[in-house]
């Protein structure tokens, strides 16, 4: 009896469609052989651009944002970079058009800080304690590329799956 019940389960799942894409897990060496520069940076602002939509994004170009992302540079740990100057990143989100993503891009967005994080100490699965709140400013470690624009730089990891190539590092902590 539970025979024919595991064979038509089978070929229920083997029958139906997925539409699932492949998305290239990176690890730490492999982003740092990708990048020209890795560094500790910080949002200072952000601003829509206009940029050619780059190679493998798979709909129409009116479904994209450009944005440049400012950066200030907390510490260079590859490719010699002046932490005096601001750094700019050139990276991409879905426009205001797109209602719908299915199997969708991994984008970044970078928040300005100061960023309020509420926390709740939980012991046993229970809630003890008081909440606390803090102020900070998001920090990320960056994996970058040099951008088709002189001053500009990219996300290692390419620009449709961006988001491994910024790791955010939170100087929130419960002390």
């Amino acid at each position: 009896m539970k025979t024919p019940l595991i064979i038509i389960s089978l070929a229920i799942i083997c029958c139906a469609t997925l539409h699932a894409r492949l998305v290239r897990i990176w690890t730490h060496s492999q982003l740092a052989e990708a990048s020209h520069t890795i560094a500790v940076i910080e949002a200072v602002s952000t601003e829509k651009t206009v940029a050619p939509l780059p190679q493998g994004f798979p709909e129409a170009a009116d479904n994209y944002q450009a944005w440049i992302t400012t950066f200030k540079v907390h510490v260079g740990l590859k490719g010699g970079l002046d932490s005096t100057k601001p750094l700019k990143v050139l990276h991409w989100t879905y426009s205001e058009k797109k209602n719908f993503i299915a199997n969708g891009a991994a984008f970044m967005r970078f928040t300005i800080g100061p960023v309020k994080r509420e926390v709740t100490l939980v012991y046993d699965g229970v809630g003890r304690g008081t909440s606390m709140q803090n102020d900070y400013h998001p920090v990320w470690l960056a994996y970058l590329i040099m951008s088709r624009e002189e001053g500009v730089f990219e996300p290692a990891a390419g620009q449709y799956d961006a988001a491994p190539a910024f790791k955010e590092l939170s100087d929130f902590n419960m002390h």
